[in-house]
């Protein structure tokens, strides 16, 4: 389930992108996939942006496969920098 803040910030992002677009005919899909409660490096396109001994901080080999949502990050975009103005738990994450 969503918080108000996670809405916001959604609506927010979306309302800025469709305003950046102006009057094109061509507007990308924009798809944000926001989980909670994991490690950034559980999603293989985020473990795949460090060395092995950072990647694999719970062992050698010790991964979770994260085939789809890689493929969606090497074909359009990954966020590697974001910023909160609230960095409470579930808001910061």
């Amino acid at each position: 389930m969503l918080t108000t803040a996670q809405c916001v910030l959604g609506i927010s992002l979306l309302s800025s992108i469709w305003k950046a677009s102006g009057q094109q005919e061509d507007k990308p899909n924009l798809v944000i996939i926001y989980t909670d409660e994991h490690n950034f490096r559980t999603i293989g396109a985020y473990r795949d942006l460090y060395e092995k001994k950072y990647a694999e901080i719970w062992g050698e080999g010790v991964v979770v496969e994260t085939p789809n949502l890689d493929r969606l990050a090497n074909e359009g975009a990954i966020f590697t920098n974001m910023y909160t103005v609230a960095p409470l738990c579930t808001p910061s994450r």
